[in-house]
């Protein structure tokens, strides 16, 4: 195993670690309320808010577990990544194969439709959507559906890159002599995509998948710290931050409700990053 692939390696074990840590931790529920251990308040810390072997880092206003809370917003965090990079892999790698394919008004009515869907800030696009969402009734009123509609909207935000990327893929194998071969002799263009496109543009979409990840987490804390991403109870990283600033107050300048979050979701931002930087490593050396 290559350095790189151990790098790679021990950053996924992280993250199965963190996600894993709420189920083997002695911790109290995220959402259980305790209000003879509450935290800091305009008027002081009632006793009991401190650390303690069920609540190491403490406990918030409501006597909750910080802990526990911030483990379960980067379970929200990371689950967000996934079901995001999904969609956005999914989206993107068939716009880009059909683009690159069949090439010609095709290819130029699809790429400008990405051009232009992709000159429109990401973050308008995902704050109207939510608008809609919010104001929306039946389904769409649930807790859980505006959850996979953020999920959606994310990866529906972020498919541009994912395109261009296996588009240029994909042009660059339909020249090469192995699948001219094959559609000179009559192969069926099922079989030639499944035998011979679709496993030599894994790399291209490893590395959309790479690239979107972080951006998908960052936009979805910026968007919860502004209230217009995950919703109560469900917390985030960004809403933990968002709730930690808001306790801030003169009479007590502790900064760990704010700055904990913070530093947790740099420490994903950089794990994640890692992944990119391995991915992109390996499509340059297929090149």
């Amino acid at each position: 195993m290559t350095l790189r692939r151990k790098a790679v390696a021990a950053r996924a074990a992280v993250l199965v670690a963190l996600l894993a840590a709420p189920a083997l931790l002695p911790l109290a529920p995220p959402d259980a309320v305790d209000l003879g251990r509450r935290g800091a308040t305009a008027g002081g810390a009632p006793d009991g808010a401190g650390p303690s072997p069920s609540r190491p880092l403490g406990v918030d206003e409501l006597g909750r577990c910080r802990l526990s809370r911030l483990l379960s917003g980067l379970r929200v965090s990371l689950l967000c990544a996934v079901a995001g990079g999904v969609v956005c892999i999914v989206v993107g790698s068939v716009v880009g194969v059909v683009a690159g394919w069949f090439g010609g008004r095709i290819d130029a009515a699809l790429m400008r439709t990405v051009d232009f869907a992709d000159s429109i800030p990401a973050f308008l696009m995902v704050v109207v959507a939510q608008a809609g969402i919010r104001a929306a009734r039946g389904p769409l009123a649930g807790g859980d559906a505006r959850l996979v509609a953020l999920f959606l909207i994310l990866g529906l935000t972020t498919w541009f890159t994912c395109a261009r990327l296996v588009r240029a893929k994909t042009l660059w194998l339909k020249s090469r002599e192995f699948i001219v071969a094959a559609r000179a002799v009559g192969t069926p263009a099922a079989r030639i995509f499944t035998r011979h496109l679709l496993p030599n543009l894994a790399s291209a979409i490893g590395v959309s998948a790479a690239l979107a990840a972080p951006r998908i987490v960052l936009l979805e804390a910026f968007l919860s710290f502004l209230g217009l991403g995950v919703e109560a109870p469900r917390v985030s990283l960004g809403s933990l931050a968002r709730t930690g600033l808001d306790s801030v107050h003169a009479a007590d300048l502790r900064l760990a409700p704010v700055s904990i979050p913070c530093a947790v979701l740099a420490f994903l931002m950089i794990l994640l990053g890692g992944f990119r930087t391995a991915r992109v490593g390996a499509e340059n050396r297929v090149a």
